[in-house]
């Protein structure tokens, strides 16, 4: 907790300027994310259709963070569309 973290010599505050130690940044610099989800769903089903998405309905350009805000965008969009015809969440009547 906090207390370990002051007897570290950490707590938030700076000694001369330097709020990483060496071993710490050095730390950081040979970090490497491995998460993952282990569900069979993900594993023989999601995971394989992502990657055939990707294969096949992108081009080889198109940058990953595109593809983020698109799906972003698309699912803003959806939001909005149902705000403007269902602005109480109530069914939309027509007229």
């Amino acid at each position: 907790g906090a207390a370990a973290a002051a007897a570290a010599g950490g707590g938030g505050k700076a000694k001369d300027g330097v709020f990483v130690s060496a071993g710490g940044a050095e730390s950081v610099r040979n970090y490497q994310y491995q998460g993952g989800d282990l569900s069979k769903l993900y594993k023989y089903v999601l995971s394989p259709l992502a990657q055939w998405c990707v294969d096949h309905l992108t081009p080889e350009w198109l940058a990953p963070n595109l593809i983020t805000l698109i799906g972003l965008s698309a699912v803003a969009g959806a939001h909005l569309l149902s705000a403007y015809y269902a602005p109480n969440l109530a069914t939309a009547e027509i007229d």
